[in-house]
């Protein structure tokens, strides 16, 4: 070929060019001169030698330059003085000047474009920031010239303002619905009167504690005022009713307990996950002050107020017949606790409820085993396994056991937590990605996106499709739609299409997805369905007990191209590499040496980058590319005959070429090494799930002290989902310590706690039942749910304790007493709460976060009267009280 020509007439080589042209661009200090800058001093000045044709170019104007006369003074370039006669550049070279390909594609709407990013700092309104830069961007817009223009690819403006109109709009409803309900209960403008201006003072004072901390007012803090304005007139109404009718502040005892345990409930927010607590943090902030500010708005505030605008008592008829009702109710309310507190019945509806909640006989393991994979030893763990762990109850009881037993919680655990899906607020995208083999260039990748471009263009439905093409293997169209047509079947329709579409492109693996079900052609690209992950501390012992487990599953013919990888990553892929594996009795025979070998592909391959120089102004890259470059493959070197050392010889009897997976990239996180053993399995889920524990539990017992193999992704997805819900005890114990300090009794708060699983029943069902997605909302209205359904027991039994302080009556008729005086204000904040949430539910179901979290704390709090009609009566000890000492 040309290459061979060049070394073996001429003696010339790929690095004698690339020499010749970095000294035609050199700039060489030869010497120091001085310089005078004073009568005594003198500085040293350097010399620099300089190709004053190449020096002209690069200096002389803008408007006098052209390619042509640039290209020529390449072209003149001496290279070697062959015999006699000056081989220049243009003689065994083309020189060309043209634009640098690009190493990375960005697009929006198929157009080239520069991307600008701009973010507000923390602690500046980015509406603020964005009307500005939008006004500054139109002013620059106008001195473009033709064809360019400025387009916003993404305005997160936009989604703020959409969301501060729906919290606006959910803070008035709720307010209005608050409102509006304590006035038609009470039927008395002062009333109302005393709870706006108690929320309106603790709202004002609340402001002030978010300046002292410094909370940022954002979505999310804003929706926690929304949501904490139920929770604050919860409190008025209790104080206000308890003052106006004993005229003392001994209800604030049982206020304080009650929002120290939704405080408590809240606090766990801080010890979330940092993925989940990012957006909680301030939406818990915002509710525990104004929690806080409303306990002191009803120790001083309120009971002034009161003294201020008393309200008058019913007399008369209305008096009468309330009266007549409420003996009728109670005598009805005690005859049902008598009879249910009878050892039988009590026994009946302690069952029934707990068999409601469920028994969580499915979240129990077959067996208890080991690290190791071994039967756990011990009493406890062998009395299990031998019990439930047994392949009776297994097989047998289990099955019928589950549905009988399981309750709400099964159904929740099964048809509902397995299910969901976390999501952020986002407008609707389709999403298109592909990628090529090995080998692929960047530059194939874009011609190939080029095409969906192509056809993406035709739909006016589309409000932007961005192209970003970052390697051979990385590439992708983000589309967004029309506001009109987001909610529409358009994103459907469009998805099927563009399915369609690549299925008969072709040319790379494609990935679309968005909307409904995902599609992919990536047929034997690498992906694994199953993975073991070994760790320890020497890499080379646990390479080789890796290959030890691939030996053994390759004895399962079910198990399918078993492998080790570097990276627990699922999209990571192992590449490959060209394995040259040579003759060396052939090189010996014909006097040659790898050396020679390595050298002739380096001269057909060559692809080198030079010193670059300053044209027109700018850095501008050489590059000096072998002729060959593109032409000599694999073939060639399997076919091809040289002359190597003055003699010929066929490539392929010196050595041959394989392609083989390249090493693995080493991973090492706390002094211990990783690796992954992946592999394909043919047969169900289930099946493949037991000779996976099997392999495991085989490799761990030869594994010596430091090394683990286990199902990684599977644990780390178990402790990531259940994290968050362990946190839950936590709360439990505050409620239990702050119930027990108030009540000077162990058993009495063991009471309350009981509410929260008996409200979480109408969580389980609401979701279950109505098929709501249980999102990041869900957990939040367990948290809530922990801290607010407890309140209503804590007034009441605090009621029944100071009552029994100075009565002589036997104690269900205290308690009688004490429910009909705190009953009608605890239903009213029951109420009041589940009213305040209803603005969140009016979106649909669509809405991320707050319709699940609206929706299970209000199917919470409708379960708890239950706890608090039936079941907190029922646990109660009423003992009768001995006479007042006097």
């Amino acid at each position: 070929g040309p290459i061979d020509y060049l070394k073996q007439v001429m003696g010339l080589t790929a690095q004698d060019i690339a020499k010749a042209i970095d000294a035609f661009n050199a700039e060489n200090i030869v010497g120091l001169i001085p310089e005078q800058t004073s009568a005594r001093d003198t500085l040293p000045v350097r010399v620099i030698l300089v190709n004053p044709a190449l020096h002209k170019v690069s200096n002389r104007n803008p408007e006098e330059q052209n390619t042509l006369t640039d290209t020529r003074i390449w072209e003149n370039i001496p290279l070697i003085n062959n015999k006699g006669r000056i081989i220049y550049l243009r003689d065994i070279a083309e020189i060309q000047y043209k634009e640098q390909l690009p190493n990375r594609y960005y697009r929006i709407n198929g157009l080239n474009n520069i991307n600008l990013s701009i973010h507000a700092e923390k602690q500046i309104n980015a509406l603020e920031v964005t009307a500005k830069v939008k006004e500054e961007m139109k002013k620059l817009s106008a001195h473009f010239p033709e064809n360019y223009s400025t387009i916003i690819a993404y305005d997160s403006s936009k989604e703020i303002e959409k969301e501060l109109n729906k919290i606006y709009v959910r803070t008035l409803m709720s307010t209005l619905i608050l409102l509006a309900f304590v006035y038609l209960v009470s039927r008395k403008l002062r009333y109302l009167f005393l709870i706006v201006i108690t929320l309106l003072a603790n709202i004002l004072l609340a402001f002030i504690f978010y300046k002292l901390f410094q909370l940022e007012i954002h979505l999310y803090s804003m929706a926690g005022i929304t949501v904490s304005l139920g929770l604050i007139i919860d409190t008025s109404i209790i104080m206000i009713d308890h003052y106006n009718y004993y005229r003392n502040r001994k209800a604030f005892l049982a206020i304080l307990a009650a929002l120290l345990t939704t405080i408590g409930a809240l606090i766990i927010v801080f010890f979330l996950p940092e993925q989940e607590r990012a957006n909680l943090v301030d939406f818990s902030s915002v509710i525990i002050i104004n929690l806080t500010v409303s306990l002191f708005i009803a120790l001083l505030f309120i009971p002034a107020l009161v003294d201020k605008l008393p309200m008058k008592s019913r007399t008369g008829k209305k008096l009468f017949r309330s009266r007549r009702r409420l003996v009728q109710f109670t005598q009805g309310y005690g005859k049902f606790i008598h009879f249910s507190r009878r050892p039988l019945l009590k026994g009946i509806f302690l069952v029934f409820i707990l068999l409601c909640f469920g028994i969580p006989l499915h979240l129990l393991p077959e067996r208890l085993k080991d690290t190791a994979g071994k039967d756990r030893q011990g009493f406890f763990p062998a009395l299990y396994n031998k019990t439930l762990g047994s392949r009776f109850y297994q097989m047998t009881l289990k099955p019928k056991l589950e549905p009988l037993l399981g309750g709400s919680l099964r159904l929740f655990t099964e048809h509902v937590f397995n299910t969901n899906y976390y999501s952020d607020p986002q407008r609707t995208r389709l999403y298109v990605r592909a990628n090529m083999p090995e080998g692929c260039t960047v530059h194939q990748l874009n011609e190939v996106l080029l095409k969906m471009e192509n056809f993406l263009s035709q739909y006016e439905q589309i409000e932007t499709y961005q192209t970003y093409v970052l390697d051979y293997n990385n590439g992708g169209i983000i589309i967004t739609f029309q506001p009109e047509f987001e909610s529409s079947s358009f994103p459907h329709t469009l998805q099927e299409a563009l399915v369609l579409k690549a299925t008969d492109l072709g040319g790379a693996t494609w990935n679309v997805y968005g909307m409904g079900q995902f599609f992919s052609n990536a047929l034997g690209s690498g992906y694994k369905s199953n993975r073991i992950s070994l760790s320890g501390y020497n890499y080379d012992m646990l390479y080789n007990f890796a290959l030890q487990l691939i030996d053994s599953l390759t004895r399962n013919q079910r198990v399918s191209a078993p492998e080790i990888m570097g990276s627990d990553n699922w999209r990571v892929k192992n590449l490959n590499e060209y394995f040259l594996r040579f003759n060396f009795e052939r090189f010996a025979q014909q006097e040659l040496t790898p050396a020679n070998y390595y050298d002739f592909l380096t001269q057909q391959l060559y692809r080198n980058s030079l010193q670059p120089v300053f044209i027109y102004g700018q850095q501008t890259p050489i590059t000096l590319v072998s002729s060959e470059n593109k032409d000599f493959d694999i073939w060639h070197l399997q076919n091809d005959i040289i002359t190597m050392n003055k003699q010929s010889v066929k490539l392929s009897d010196l050595g041959n070429i394989e392609k083989r997976p390249s090493g693995n990239n080493i991973y090492k996180k706390n002094q211990v090494y990783s690796l992954q053993v992946a592999y394909d399995f043919l047969g169900p889920h289930e099946l493949a799930k037991r000779v996976m524990e099997r392999e495991i539990k085989k490799l761990n017992l030869q594994l010596p002290l430091g090394f683990k193999a286990e199902n990684k992704y599977l644990s780390t997805n178990w402790k990531q989902q259940s994290q968050p819900y362990i946190l839950l005890f936590l709360i439990v114990i505050i409620i239990y310590f702050i119930c027990a300090i108030l009540f000077e009794s162990l058993w009495q708060p063991f009471i309350i706690i009981l509410m929260i699983p008996i409200s979480f029943i109408g969580v389980f069902l609401t979701f279950y039942l109505f098929q709501f997605n249980f999102d990041q909302g869900g957990f939040a209205s367990f948290v809530l749910l922990c801290g607010i359904v407890v309140n209503a027991g804590i007034y009441l039994i605090n009621e029944y304790n100071l009552t029994c302080q100075k009565t002589r009556q036997t104690g269900i008729k205290i308690y009688l007493k004490s429910y009909n005086h705190k009953i009608i204000p605890i239903f009213l904040t029951i109420i009041s709460t589940i009213l305040g949430l209803i603005p969140f539910v009016y979106s649909g179901a669509q809405e991320i976060f707050w319709f699940s979290f609206a929706i299970g704390a209000m199917g919470g709090m409708l379960f708890s009267l239950v706890a608090l009609i039936i079941y907190l009566p029922l646990l109660m000890k009423f003992k009768p009280l001995l006479p007042k000492a006097f």
